[in-house]
């Protein structure tokens, strides 16, 4: 068949037409990939079980919440009060009970956590075979565009007998185009949502590891509780006489650590104003910088106020924080610090960098054993750390210590070396201004 040149003329200008009107074109299958993953989701009968799951335990831990709240201000109220047996008696009852109500949450806790997991390696698994099936239609797509890549658009025209047959595979071609955008930026969209449902299930295996230590922490803090009722009943033989004379002895040896500490405090104080002192003199010579020791450094950046404390412990489970009521708050005041919880013989590391001033223990005492820490810092501004309850020692005074550095194990079970007074396994953790201002840990702690 021969063409005129009228002919090819006008079939070249509908060709331009043609195209044009296609670049409009919105194709259906851009939005049903867009919305793939998630409609197979939606549809997922063991998904939308496990959501429905996690919407009713959620609700149970948000019940056991209110209860536990309800035993925590009984707590709170009852040490409040005068400390008599009978109401020490009570106190202890009200933790035990509120200790009780802790572990039946946690344990909720964990099992909200599996089945979050639970999902999250379902929406995994839909994820990815959703990701298989887009890149084998994205090869298939790969495949047709390679075989009509093959003919150029005259060749496709004059292959075809009529213009409809022509445009209709002009449209299949620029149709294969578009799909192959959108079959690539599903995979894009199905990739990120797999990263960040990975993400999620690492994050959930880690909260449910921690939630696991914590039942631990708590189940412990339950006997000790027991253990802290038996003793005491033992020792006053119920008598409020023999309460209230073995309060005011531990009320003396509290009052005679806290003398010996701070006596302690002020003279490292003065070891460390001197090792300052040096270091100006040692920076104000002919000396290089570089000269200077590790923890002369450390102090002259501690100097400039620069601290930079992590935690003292693997747990971060407070029990009681900065300013909260204690059996000893109306003779001391609040709380000068947190008592972060954790098993008996857990590590314990230096907060910050800086020079053992007290490393006080005897095994064979359960008089209060403690580590402080002196950091230096701006004048008169300087801190220290204190680390009370500890059930052994890995310093000596006068040592240079590095943060993050095992400095000994945490105690506070009743009756064990080191204890002091305390009901329970746990470290209380202080951080003090100029060696006397107890200010909240929490401010310095990541």
């Amino acid at each position: 068949m021969i063409y005129s040149r009228r002919t090819i003329f006008l079939s070249i200008l509908l060709i331009g037409v043609a195209t044009c009107a296609l670049l409009f074109v919105i194709p259906a299958y851009a939005d049903e990939i867009d919305d793939q993953v998630q409609a197979e989701i939606d549809k997922d009968d063991h998904i939308n079980e496990l959501n429905k799951e996690i919407t009713d335990k959620s609700a149970e831990v948000q019940d056991i919440a209110e209860r536990l709240h309800v035993y925590q201000e009984q707590v709170d109220q009852k040490q409040q009060e005068e400390r008599t047996l009978l109401n020490e008696i009570t106190v202890i009852d009200d933790q035990t009970e509120e200790t009780n109500i802790q572990i039946e949450k946690t344990q909720k806790e964990i099992e909200l956590t599996q089945t979050q997991i639970e999902l999250a390696s379902q929406q995994i698994h839909i994820a990815e075979e959703d990701l298989t099936k887009n890149k084998s239609t994205l090869t298939q797509l790969i495949r047709e565009m390679n075989t009509q890549e093959q003919q150029t658009p005259i060749e496709i025209m004059f292959s075809e007998h009529t213009f409809s047959g022509f445009y209709n595979q002009l449209e299949y071609t620029n149709r294969i185009q578009n799909d192959i955008h959108d079959t690539v930026q599903s995979l894009r969209t199905v990739k990120k949502e797999l990263e960040a449902h990975r993400t999620e299930l690492k994050e959930k295996k880690a909260q449910a590891a921690l939630q696991k230590t914590n039942l631990g922490i708590q189940q412990e803090e339950l006997s000790a509780q027991k253990t802290y009722k038996d003793t005491l009943l033992d020792t006053t033989q119920e008598s409020e006489e023999k309460f209230s004379q073995l309060l005011e002895d531990a009320r003396a040896e509290h009052a005679r650590v806290e003398a010996e500490v701070n006596q302690l405090e002020q003279s490292a104080q003065d070891k460390i104003r001197k090792i300052r002192e040096g270091i100006e003199q040692k920076l104000n010579s002919d000396e290089a910088q570089e000269d200077l020791t590790e923890s002369e450094e450390t102090l002259l950046d501690h100097y400039a106020g620069n601290f930079s404390f992590q935690w003292p412990s693997e747990s971060h489970y407070i029990t009681c924080f900065f300013g909260c009521i204690t059996p000893y708050s109306d003779k001391w005041g609040p709380h000068s610090g947190i008592d972060i919880a954790m098993q008996q013989g857990s590590p314990v590391y230096a907060a910050e960098s800086g020079y053992v001033t007290i490393a006080r223990f005897d095994p064979n005492s359960a008089g209060l054993a403690l580590i402080v820490i002196d950091h230096g810092g701006p004048e008169d501004q300087e801190l220290n750390s204190r680390y009370l309850h500890v059930s052994g020692i890995n310093v000596s005074p006068d040592q240079y210590v590095r943060r993050g550095q095992l400095i000994g194990w945490s105690g506070g079970f009743p009756g064990t070396p080191g204890s002091g007074d305390s009901t329970g396994s746990h470290l209380h953790f202080e951080i003090r201004v100029a060696g006397i201002t107890a200010v909240d840990p929490l401010l310095y702690l990541p």
